[in-house]
């Protein structure tokens, strides 16, 4: 008995030993943690150097809006500190971010540009202009700008709102002119076997001729004249009155191919003032320690500064500054700025789900955020950025939709960046105000469609097809045959009717005849000087015209210094919840019929009813 007692009291004695160092090991541990937090906190936060040097580095492609704010960034999964997670391009937002605080950050000395193969629209690069502009009016302080390699016209164009330019010795700058060059497939279309069938309206709807004709029709050629010569009118007038030159000489230096002169040449046309390594120059400014890239100065700035002025990104910085000014009976309010970027789509594309995918308006995710402002108390009015060619012409007309019915409820401007045209120009219509650059390119009011006919192709590769069917048009729309022309006609009736809506759609939110915006429609694209004589717009400006006009159409206008931009930054949590969700719907069916013709996912995804504008411009 006495054994048993032993061994029960052993046992119990172990089991409670065991306890006491679980429970004695988790709180020595949770210790530790709270130790080391508090260690963390406790350390001086990172900031930013007395007489330090902005740096913006102008390379590479630029987004109107941080891709993070959506897309899932599969590198932030793997790193903590996002030092340690490769830059990628940066976006309009962004700089336009930093320069504004940099402007009243009394340890920012000044401004260094580093101009290179910039990609990006004419429209985006005069707002980057603009903002450093108004850095130099509110701050008073210095902009240099260096120029390395090869400085594309858009960069340049920016560069020369510099107080000075620098240039390497074997530097060099793009100064050529603007121009349209599209690729012309129906030659080999034709050898293919594949019969491209177009549906359109619009004398000038000449997005499907790369898939009809060889060249450029008269009415598109004079169309793209038009908009050219006013795009480069407005970038030689930027050139001319920032360096003191004449529009006869950059055009005298464009027609020489400016692109190939040497440095000395730059300096003495006037287009840089001095010649010399980058080495010089970051002497000057007193050493690499002290300048700061965009992204870890707002990074450094985000921990530092007071929220004085907002540009606001992220959902918990917005509920803090709600209550940051008044009582919580009376929060301040806001307009938020929502960005809508790329060709217009009604599901993500895959490349489009993950991070580095290519800018694109999903229509699904757009009216979700615009139903989002509508039901939020704290928004009074929104400006819609709008940087689109267009797209699907469904969902054009459901984002249209949306915006009508928010600007229902509370003012709804539109800031047109480097394209708005057809779908693009359609999902403005619904707004109260229009606002373009001089160099946008808008309008593109029309509707077409095209399907594609693999008949001769599966002849010569000895494929055939049958079809048994209940009804006379069940296998309308077949890769394996053409269309008949009692088919024909009932497409070309389903175009017709889309290009109605959408000029209804137009002339409602223009105030403007049906008959009158015909006359200003058939598909030709406009130039943003052109759109407002002709009141497809409402006046000249930029982002910020927006934002003061949204003010002003919501009665308060210090609305202006309270700026959201939208949609908020999420989480890696959110965005992979939605990943997994956007990726179980997307139509991912590739059938062997479509892969005959193209495997492209682009062909695949701009077949059916388009409203989208024609080439792109070349700068």
């Amino acid at each position: 008995m006495n054994f048993f007692k032993t061994v029960l009291a052993s046992a119990l004695g172990f089991i409670i030993s065991w306890i006491v160092v679980i429970v004695l090991g988790t709180v020595l541990l949770f210790s530790i943690l709270m130790a080391v937090l508090l260690a963390k906190t406790r350390r001086p936060l990172p900031t930013v150097s007395q007489d330090s040097f902005l740096v913006l580095n102008l390379q590479g492609e630029l987004n109107e809006y941080s891709r993070d704010s959506e897309t899932l960034d599969i590198s932030s999964l793997l790193y903590d500190d996002k030092e340690d997670v490769v830059e990628l391009g940066l976006s309009l937002d962004e700089i336009q971010k930093a320069l504004n605080i940099a402007a009243y950050w009394n340890n920012v000395k000044g401004l260094y540009i580093q101009a290179g193969n910039l990609e990006c629209g004419a429209v985006t690069a005069q707002e980057i202009l603009n903002s450093i502009s108004d850095f130099k009016k509110h701050s008073g302080k210095p902009v240099y700008a260096y120029i390395d390699q090869m400085a594309s016209q858009h960069s340049y164009m920016i560069a020369t709102t510099a107080d000075s330019i620098f240039i390497n010795p074997m530097g060099a700058i793009a100064l050529h002119g603007y121009g349209v060059s599209p690729l012309f497939y129906t030659g080999a279309f034709k050898k293919a076997g594949i019969e491209p069938q177009v549906f359109k309206v619009g004398t000038f709807k000449s997005a499907v001729e790369p898939y009809t004709e060889t060249q450029m029709s008269s009415a598109s050629r004079m169309q793209a004249e038009s908009y050219l010569s006013d795009m480069w009118k407005s970038y030689t007038n930027i050139i001319c009155e920032n360096r003191t030159l004449t529009t006869g000489k950059i055009n005298m230096l464009a027609d020489k191919y400016a692109d190939l002169m040497s440095a000395d040449e730059y300096v003495e046309n006037g287009l840089v003032d001095s010649v010399c390594y980058e080495t010089d120059v970051l002497s000057f400014l007193g050493g690499r320690s002290k300048l700061y890239k965009i992204r870890d100065f707002l990074h450094k700035a985000r921990l530092n500064l007071h929220r004085d002025n907002f540009f606001i990104d992220n959902k918990e910085d917005y509920m803090i500054a709600s209550y940051s000014y008044d009582s919580l009976n009376s929060p301040v309010r806001f307009i938020a700025v929502l960005y809508a970027a790329g060709q217009i789509y009604d599901s993500p594309t895959p490349s489009g789900l993950l991070y580095g995918g290519k800018e694109e308006i999903v229509s699904s995710r757009l009216v979700r955020n615009i139903e989002k402002l509508k039901a939020d108390t704290l928004i009074e009015a929104v400006v819609l950025r709008i940087n689109s060619p267009g797209g699907s012409a469904y969902a054009s007309e459901q984002i249209w939709h949306a915006v009508s019915e928010l600007n229902k409820v509370k003012p709804v401007v539109v800031s047109m960046g480097d394209f708005a045209a057809s779908g693009g120009y359609y999902i403005a219509a619904g707004a109260s105000k229009i606002v373009a650059s001089p160099s946008t390119l808008t309008g593109s009011i029309g509707i077409f469609g095209i399907t594609y006919s693999a008949e001769k192709l599966a002849e010569k590769v000895g494929l055939s097809a049958d079809c048994v069917k209940t009804n006379r048009y069940t296998d309308l729309g077949s890769l394996m045959r053409s269309m008949t022309p009692a088919e024909k006609n009932l497409m070309q009736s389903y175009v017709n009717r889309g290009y109605k809506t959408f000029v209804e759609r137009c002339s409602q939110g223009r105030g403007i005849s049906r008959e009158s915006i015909e006359k200003i429609a058939q598909g030709r694209v406009w130039s943003g000087s052109k759109a407002v004589e002709i009141g497809l717009a409402d006046t000249l400006g930029t982002l910020n015209t927006a934002i003061e006009l949204a003010a002003r159409l919501a009665g308060d206008t210090t609305l202006g210094k309270r700026v959201v931009r939208y949609p908020f930054k999420k989480t890696n949590q959110e965005k992979l919840s939605e990943f997994v969700d956007e990726f179980k719907t997307m139509n991912l069916n590739m059938s062997a019929k479509k892969v005959l013709v193209n495997g492209l996912e682009e062909l695949k995804r701009n077949s059916g009813v388009m409203a989208v504008m024609p080439q792109m411009i070349q700068e």
